[in-house]
This record gives C-alpha cells, structure tokens and sequence, in this order.
C-alpha cells in the first residue's frame, strides 16, 4: 500500500530530529502539551485523503488505510488528539479537496470604484468683510443715562443702544414751542390789521403808505412764525438725538463709553456695529488666473463668469457648509502686485465667519464633472501605459486606463474603468490575470488612507 508507506516514511522523517538532538536511539518523549496548529494537522490530512480515495480498507481487512495513515503520519504528541478527532475528521473529508482548493486561492483586497467630481479648481487666500459697518458715536453734548444693550450680542435696526439724559433738550423743545405760538400770535394779530387797513383804504381814510406798512408787519410775522416753526423742530430733532438706536442688523461691539460718561461730537465712537449676514469674502487672483478662467468658460465676459464658478470656502481642515455667489470683479489690474480685486457673498446666518478672518477661497466650475477616481497606490505603470487591476466574478483582470488630473491621492480616470466595479487594493503581488482569488475588503489602514484622501479632496472644493 502507498499510502502506508508514505506515512511510515513522513514519521520516519518526524522522529528523526529528535534522535539526532538526543543522541540516543530510543524513541523521543513529546512533551504532555503539544500546541496543536494547522500545519501540523496538513500532512495527516493530505494523506487520509490519498488513502481514502485510493483504497477505503487494508490489503488485510481489518484495519482502514486511512486510519492507519492517520496513526502514523503524526508525531507522537498529536496521536491522542488525532483519536479524538478522528470521528470529525473523517466527517470532513468529503469536504476536504473543495477546501484544498479554496485554500489554494490567493487573497486581495478590493474596494468599489467611486466617481467623485472632478473639476478644475483654483484656491486663493481671501479675507471677511462685513458689508455694512457702522460707528455709534454721539451727535449732541450730554451724559449717558442708559445703555441697555449687552456687548457682543446681535441687535436689529432701531434697538436703544444709549439714551443721553434728555431734560435739557425737552425744556429746549417746550421754549420752541414757545415761540411758535408766540409768532402764530403775531401772525394772527398782523392779518386783522392788514385787513383792516385794506378797508380803510377803500373809502379813503387810510392812506397807502399805512396800508403799505400793515402789508410788511404782517409778512414780517408770517416769516418769525416759519422760523419758530424751524426752531420746534430743530429741538425735536436735538431731543431725538439722545435717543441713539442701531442702524443696522448686526453684531454690536464693546462699549466704550459707560453709563454717566460724558459724550459729545468730538467724541470716539461709542461702539460699532457690523453686519454678519450676508457677509463678503474679499480675495485676489492674477491676471493670468482671470484668463485662464476665461478661456475655460469659452471666453465668456466677465459678468457672465458670476454664474459660471461658484465660491467654496474652507475653514481649517473643514469645508464651510455654504457656497456663495461671486459679487464683484475688479475693472483694473493693480500694477505693483499684477492681480484683481474679487468680492464673493456668503450667507452667515450663524455667524460662522467674523470679518477680518482669513479663509482659503476655492473657486470650481457650477456645473461638476462625474468620473471615476482610484487611489494612486492602485495604479500601475508598464510599457503599454496605466493599467490597474480589478476583480470580475472572482477573477482578476486587467483594466487599462486613461488618467485624468490629480485629486489629493486619487487619480480621476477619463476612460478604462466603470464606477461600481471591485478594483485590487492590496495584495498585488498574489494576483495575476486570469488568476481565480478570494476577496476580502480592504484592510483600515487602506480605508484610512482612502480617507485622507477624500478629505483632501474635500479640501480642493468638491463634494
């Protein structure tokens, strides 16, 4: 029998170290525990399924031969395990050459092909401005009464900022009003005469020169109550003055004046307000940039490149959540720095971007570009060009492929390969074309770097 012999032989084989490293003939005490690992358990198998396959029983009958091979074909240690395991083992050998044969498949991992958008982008370093700013200062002379407001927080147009004690201003408004009743008086008392002057003068008893001066005290009195008029008003206008109210929506700053200050024109801004939202983003691009814009949106004017590219910003390693809409393009190249003052809009509604921040503007086009992206650690190069390799109902082929730009780690594929198809990460080097192989995903270091990467593409703009 062939299958004892090559059992005898393989034991041979086994006893032999320990004689040698004994130095005696006698057999070699195994150790009570024996650690027990598939390579040990490999050659019995290979053997049980040879003999069982070649001959279920021994020439003598009474023994099978794949028992026998099993009894022999171990060391000493694993006999006693073996007898145990025996019953499941010969369970399993129907399944054996069908796990042989998986076995003898190579791994790889693979990930799904991802189409990302690939559009051009440009970055440039810009910096927030508020729209409309404003410097609370004081228009009259007076003492701060109040000043309900809280620093820092937001305010909306015609919230009290300060009241400058009023009581000086109010009697101001009371003497004006004063004098235009006093005038109104007048005014009124000038009429009677004049009419009765007209009168006298009809029949004769007045002369011209008497009805000529009722004339001018009555317009002289008509011109003292406009003025007394102007004056109430002026005074009204001086006591609303101590009313100082913001003028826009916005964030209001620290005051700088407190309550019982002393405040006038000549004063320094009592505090500033400035408008959030919507908010602008200043940036500057060369001359060279606006043509290359230009030429890739088919020499377009200016005005029409606002709806052509749209505005990112990033903010650290983060993208802000809103793109904005570009405003303004300069009419003239500055000459000592060769670029062109841009202005983009954003909305702020939570007050994300303060002004005077620097951001990093990222202008793309509006209309994005799909294509499949592979990492470039999946990429391979020979004489025919790229190529990567992906795997197709459980076989590997190659993919030849034409790259597009670099974005972050990944390489954007213009042609060669589809989205959804199970592209080789790893394990390259156990994979061959037309090879039959295992998968499995790929491995957190691999799916770690796909993330850096796709942050790194987040950070160029794209979505």
């Amino acid at each position: 029998m062939r299958a004892p012999r090559r059992g005898a032989e393989l034991l041979r084989r086994e006893r032999s170290p320990s004689r040698e490293n004994s130095g005696i003939g006698s057999r070699s005490t195994v150790p009570s525990t024996v650690k027990a690992s598939p390579s040990s358990f490999a050659p019995a198998l290979r053997l049980l399924v040879s003999a069982r396959n070649r001959n279920p029983m021994s020439t003598s009958g009474k023994q099978p031969a794949h028992r026998l091979c099993l009894r022999r074909a171990v060391p000493n240690g694993l006999s006693s395990v073996l007898k145990l395991l025996t019953p499941a083992v010969l369970t399993l050998l129907p399944l054996a050459p069908a796990w042989a044969q998986s076995a003898s498949r190579p791994v790889v991992a693979v990930a799904t092909v991802q189409s990302k958008d690939v559009s051009p982008s440009a970055e440039f370093v810009g910096r927030v401005e508020s729209i409309k700013a404003v410097d609370i200062r004081a228009r009259l002379d007076g003492f701060i009464q109040q000043r309900p407001f809280e620093e820092g927080h937001f305010v909306t147009v015609g919230t009290l900022l300060y009241l400058i004690e009023p009581a000086a201003y109010e009697a101001a408004v009371a003497a004006a009003r004063a004098e235009l009743s006093g005038a109104q008086a007048t005014l009124t008392t000038n009429e009677e005469t004049l009419s009765r002057t007209r009168q006298l003068r009809s029949t004769g008893t007045a002369t011209e020169v008497a009805l000529q001066q009722a004339q001018a005290a009555r317009d002289t009195a008509a011109a003292n109550l406009a003025a007394a008029e102007a004056n109430v008003r002026k005074a009204e206008i001086n006591l609303g003055y101590t009313r100082i109210s913001s003028p826009i929506d916005g964030r209001i700053g620290r005051s700088a004046f407190a309550v019982g200050s002393l405040v006038g024109p000549s004063s320094a801004a009592l505090t500033r307000v400035v408008q959030v939202n919507p908010i602008r983003v200043m940036f500057s691009i060369s001359d060279k940039t606006l043509v290359e814009l230009r030429s890739s949106a088919g020499n377009a004017p200016i005005e029409q490149l606002y709806d052509q590219f749209v505005p990112r910003l990033r903010l650290g390693n983060s993208l802000y959540p809103s793109s904005g809409r570009i405003e303004f393009v300069g009419n003239e190249v500055d000459p000592q720095t060769g670029t062109i003052p841009v202005w983009a809009q954003f909305d702020n509604p939570n007050g994300m971007l303060v002004p005077g921040q620097f951001v990093t503007t990222i202008i793309r086009r509006a209309q994005s570009q799909q294509k499949p992206v592979v990492p470039m650690g999946a990429v391979q190069q020979d004489r025919e060009g790229r190529f990567v390799l992906v795997v197709d109902d459980g076989v590997v082929a190659v993919r030849r492929i034409k790259t597009g730009p670099q974005i972050g780690q990944f390489w954007a594929v213009d042609a060669g390969l589809q989205q959804g198809e199970q592209l080789v990460l790893e394990g390259f080097q156990n994979a061959r074309p037309g090879q039959e192989v295992e998968t499995v995903a790929a491995s957190p270091m691999t799916e770690s770097r796909k993330d850096t990467a796709a942050n790194a593409e987040e950070q160029t703009g794209r979505p």
